[in-house]
């Protein structure tokens, strides 16, 4: 199995949140294995995105901004910085009870279910919240009280 992180001059070749995800794995010095290692996402999936040059899914996005502190908006638009920062302001959302309830909610949920479970509550989202892609994009973190 081939888990040699890519060459430099294959970065320029691809779309830019394939593009990003190199750059990360460059300046982490991080090959393929040594990213699945760390995010928790199957090596294969993160061969499949790369070899097949296609969107990030939302396990791996997610694993990037939470085990790595990978910026949402980064790796997904090129804007901003590489990485989250603590300091960045919270979301306008943030004075609303009923979000903030709502998003303790989900984070407990993604904390204590198994992948079957956050699959099926990312489904429903999916289904029945159509702002929940820009949501997810935006990587909006409340903090707790």
């Amino acid at each position: 199995m081939n888990t040699v992180a890519p060459k430099k001059e294959s970065i320029k070749k691809k779309r830019g949140e394939v593009q990003r995800l190199l750059e990360l794995m460059e300046f982490l010095g991080l090959d393929y294995a040594g990213l699945a290692e760390k995010t928790e996402v199957s090596i294969r999936t993160i061969q499949n995105c790369v070899w097949s040059d296609t969107e990030i899914g939302a396990q791996l996005l997610r694993a990037l901004h939470l085990k790595l502190g990978v910026s949402m908006d980064w790796i997904v638009s090129g804007s901003g910085s590489m990485f989250y920062r603590n300091d960045e302001p919270t979301a306008d959302y943030a004075e609303d009870s009923r979000a903030v309830r709502m998003i303790r909610f989900i984070k407990t949920w993604m904390r204590e279910s198994d992948n079957d479970e956050k699959a099926w509550l990312e489904t429903q989202f999916k289904f029945a919240v159509p702002q929940y892609q820009q949501f997810l994009l935006k990587g909006h973190i409340v903090n707790e009280q």
